[in-house]
């Protein structure tokens, strides 16, 4: 129930104009820029947790409630984040699915 980052702000000589990171090729070298500044990568991040904290207010709202039909909706939506559905088609339909849910 985390999140671990290798590197934070693990900046180059440049970071501003030069985020190559040789020792990590897929470009992960860090989250953050200097001076505040966000990333792509932040900010997607910020997006789960907060689908995340959603999912569970709703999941509470609606077992509280008895609204069993977008309980089952959500929780079948949440049952497709498994390794093996991501590693057979990605995470974008699970995550398009989960979305239309969170709505």
């Amino acid at each position: 129930d985390g999140y671990l980052h290798w590197a934070y702000n693990k900046w180059g000589e440049d970071p501003l104009h030069d985020t190559r990171a040789i020792a990590a090729p897929a470009g992960d070298r860090f989250i953050v820029y200097p001076d505040c500044r966000s990333s792509v990568r932040f900010e997607k991040t910020i997006e789960g947790v907060q689908d995340y904290e959603k999912a569970c207010i709703l999941e509470a709202e609606w077992t509280e409630s008895g609204n069993t039909a977008k309980l089952a909706e959500l929780q079948e939506a949440l049952s497709r984040f498994t390794q093996e559905d991501i590693a057979a088609g990605g995470a974008e339909p699970s995550v398009y699915q989960a979305k239309k849910v969170l709505e």
